[in-house]
């Protein structure tokens, strides 16, 4: 059984995930594009706006640790897929190659 340590009753136990049985993972594309968005939002934050006091740097720092944390992730996404792309074209000539001979 799965168990997933967001989901917990009223006692902080772990519950079986079984709630959300036709939940669909979003595609790599719509993670890209959400990432995308929340790299935009982060961008904003850190360009616009003064500093005041050291309230607001401390968490213009913590939107830029943001920034960094999604970059990451972009580039592995974006990563992830070219490999995908790569391995379907290697397929592809794989067959063309297979078929010729």
């Amino acid at each position: 059984m799965i168990k997933n340590p967001i989901n917990r009753d009223k006692g902080d136990n772990m519950r079986e995930e079984t709630e959300n049985k036709d939940y669909t993972p979003p595609t790599r594309v719509e993670m890209i594009q959400q990432v995308e968005k929340a790299m935009n939002k982060a961008l904003k934050k850190v360009e616009s706006g003064r500093i005041y006091d050291p309230e607001n740097e401390r968490v213009r720092i913590q939107w830029i640790k943001a920034i960094g944390y999604l970059s990451n992730s972009y580039r592995q996404l974006k990563r992830d897929q070219e490999l995908e792309e790569l391995e379907k074209r290697l397929d592809s000539l794989e067959k063309v190659q297979e078929d010729s001979t």
